[in-house]
């Protein structure tokens, strides 16, 4: 048997503790459904679509504005990897060292970063014309709701597409760079 230590261990506590914080905020969440208050004569919209819809894609909608809070975020640290990255080139070039291809994999992650920040707008616009959704994010028009919740996705998921295709090539530039640095045995 394989015992666990240091970072698959850490990982392990990480993924039981999440596990569990899913499970108890569904048993505390399963029955919370929004009411109408005393008097309201009109049928809400939960009533009119069917509750279960309409929560569904509420909620579809919140997660969607945590999600493009959460890549601004990544955006940010993007942001700052890159900044990271061309000081140590510049201090390497000043070296004296070759840095050609740190520096092509550093433009190719700038590019797609750059792809990414356009997705990201996209979706942050879509979401904020909230078409099909009120004020508050109750739906009020399903099938516009439906087509908003499609195009912000499709944009969130098109922007973490290229800012992992961005990551890769950076770490594939880093990784052959200092593979070239390694001292051969046959040159010594």
């Amino acid at each position: 048997m394989k015992r666990l230590t240091g970072k698959s261990l850490w990982w392990r506590v990480v993924g039981s503790v999440a596990l569990a914080a899913m499970l108890l905020s569904s048993v505390m969440f399963a029955g919370a459904t929004p009411t109408l208050a005393a008097g309201d004569d009109v049928p809400s919209v939960q009533e009119e679509f069917g509750e279960g819809r309409a929560l569904r894609l509420e909620f579809a909608y919140l997660r969607l504005q945590h999600a493009v809070e959460d890549l601004a975020l990544h955006l940010g640290h993007a942001d700052e990897v890159a900044d990271f990255v061309q000081g140590w080139i510049d201090k390497l070039a000043a070296g004296g060292k070759e840095v050609s291809g740190l520096q092509a994999g550093l433009d190719a992650f700038v590019a797609k970063l750059d792809e990414a920040r356009g997705h990201y707008e996209a979706a942050k616009a879509v979401l904020d014309e909230h078409a099909g959704f009120d004020e508050d994010g109750k739906v009020t028009d399903r099938e516009a709701a439906g087509e908003t919740l499609r195009e912000a996705g499709r944009s969130l998921r098109d922007a973490r597409r290229a800012l992992k295709d961005g990551a890769i090539e950076l770490r594939r530039a880093v990784r052959d760079w200092r593979h070239e640095q390694r001292p051969r045995p046959s040159d010594t």
